[in-house]
């Protein structure tokens, strides 16, 4: 499918299932550069390796829809992935068999997805003290995980901060912060923050029919 036009001020929150047939897992893995194939490569597991293409193709595939051109990378000092030459902000994650994606045409803006592995440990050790009380009020570990992440990324240091300081549930009551958490079924959160407040939010999934 081809994506909506992503206007000025709009928000799209993006997602995409990982386990694509393999006709359509070959002609993401031909739009990979040298850096992600290598990277594709280093995979031990098949499954994690066709994952990995699905992700970057999909992302590769969005950008081009609006971009008109392949997309060129850069990434910051902190590693994260910007255009080269591009105005166009854009995000991702992906986990298990699910990515999601945020972009914007002028917003700063981070994206978060996990799924909800039985037994994980809710590891108190990155939460600040207001976080750490919300835990122990009940509330999900995996919730204020992805928001964290996704803030820390829409910051745009990501864990070069220490996230133990970082009081993300503070933050977000901030005015120029936003935070959108989509519904992507029980056994996933996701969070995307945006440094801004978008005139619109459009959430929807692509797939490879």
């Amino acid at each position: 499918m081809t994506p909506p036009q992503l206007a000025d001020g709009e928000v799209h929150v993006v997602h995409a299932r990982l386990d694509l047939e393999e006709d359509a897992l070959r002609r993401f893995e031909r739009t990979l550069d040298s850096g992600e194939a290598a990277r594709a490569s280093r995979f031990r597991f098949p499954g994690h390796r066709a994952r990995f293409i699905a992700a970057h193709g999909w992302l590769r595939f969005l950008l081009a829809s609006w971009l008109g051109a392949e997309p060129l990378f850069i990434r910051s000092p902190y590693g994260k992935p910007a255009l080269d030459g591009g105005t166009l902000k854009f995000n991702m994650s992906h986990s298990e068999s699910l990515a999601l994606f945020a972009f914007s045409r002028e917003m700063e803006l981070g994206a978060d997805v996990e799924f909800r592995r039985p037994g994980f440990p809710a590891l108190e050790n990155v939460f600040a003290p207001r976080e750490r009380a919300l835990l122990s009020e009940g509330e999900d570990f995996f919730k204020l995980w992805t928001r964290k992440e996704a803030y820390l990324k829409a910051v745009g240091k990501g864990f070069s901060l220490p996230p133990e300081e970082i009081d993300v549930a503070s933050a977000l009551e901030e005015a120029r912060w936003s935070l959108f958490e989509p519904e992507l079924g029980a056994r996933y959160a996701a969070a995307v923050v945006v440094a801004g407040k978008p005139l619109a939010v459009r959430s929807y999934e692509v797939t490879d029919s």
